[in-house]
């Protein structure tokens, strides 16, 4: 009965009023921030307690320093905006020493296994895994273990990988990067509203670079292009290999960012 007396028409009125007078502050505010060198996401609207403290701490944690706009409360939490700059190293701005990295615990390695079923899972399948390959259902990526052998559909995918990582590595581009550090920086671009990742003169959705991020977990990764129209390699430490699919332009330069 308490849940259901707090969603009273009178109280969602008595919202909507103190919505209507914060928003027009936080507006104000957001105008002046911008002026002084802030950024503000307005197109994505405000954030629940919960999104704030996660997009701070993405962002914090990437060099930029960040500020709360509150707008009004909703059962008891704010919904608020949040302006975000790098960070400045001034006068009165100090840098804190060095300090000894933890002792990291090694953690078991996740198998070739684990991978096709977390593949599986970021990017939904049609077709049954073919001996380490499988293809996502829209024909947008596909996973080859290291230890492949397919019989059936999955032949293609261990000559596609090899051949994007011949000819990138002749003639195009190959880069190299750590899984984690990367899969945030690429979270932080989400945030900012970025949809393609350019390597080269190639573009690739920014929701599957993160996707496959996410099942690859940890580690080094190499990222193999070809040309602007070929499809992107991932390739692990161990040799298991994630594809692609290229993003056909023309894209807009302003949802465009290199994170590799």
């Amino acid at each position: 009965m308490r849940r259901r007396i707090t969603h009273l028409p009178s109280q969602n009125l008595a919202f909507r009023s103190s919505w209507d007078a914060g928003l027009d502050q936080a507006l104000a505010r957001i105008e002046q921030l911008k002026n002084e060198g802030w950024n503000v996401d307005v197109e994505r609207g405000t954030l629940t307690e919960s999104q704030t403290e996660r997009f701070i701490r993405h962002a914090e944690t990437h060099g930029f320093e960040t500020q709360r706009i509150p707008v009004a409360e909703w059962a008891g939490s704010p919904v608020q905006f949040v302006a975000y700059k790098p960070k400045q190293v001034g006068e009165e701005t100090t840098i804190p020493p060095a300090q000894p990295e933890p002792k990291v615990k090694r953690t078991r390695e996740i198998t070739p296994e684990e991978m096709l079923e977390k593949f599986q899972r970021e990017f939904p399948t049609s077709d049954q895994p073919d001996n380490g390959c499988v293809m996502s259902a829209d024909r947008t990526a596909a996973f080859a273990a290291h230890n492949a052998n397919p019989q059936g559909s999955g032949m293609q995918f261990p000559k596609i990988a090899d051949d994007l990582e011949k000819n990138a590595s002749a003639s195009g581009i190959v880069k190299e990067a750590d899984v984690r550090e990367t899969f945030q920086r690429v979270k932080l671009a989400e945030f900012d509203k970025k949809k393609v990742v350019a390597i080269g003169n190639g573009g690739y959705s920014i929701q599957f670079v993160r996707k496959a991020l996410k099942v690859f977990g940890k580690g080094k990764v190499k990222f193999y292009v070809k040309d602007a129209n070929s499809p992107l390699a991932i390739k692990n430490q161990r040799g298991d290999r994630i594809i692609i699919a290229p993003k056909i332009g023309p894209h807009d330069p302003n949802e465009v960012v290199s994170v590799i």
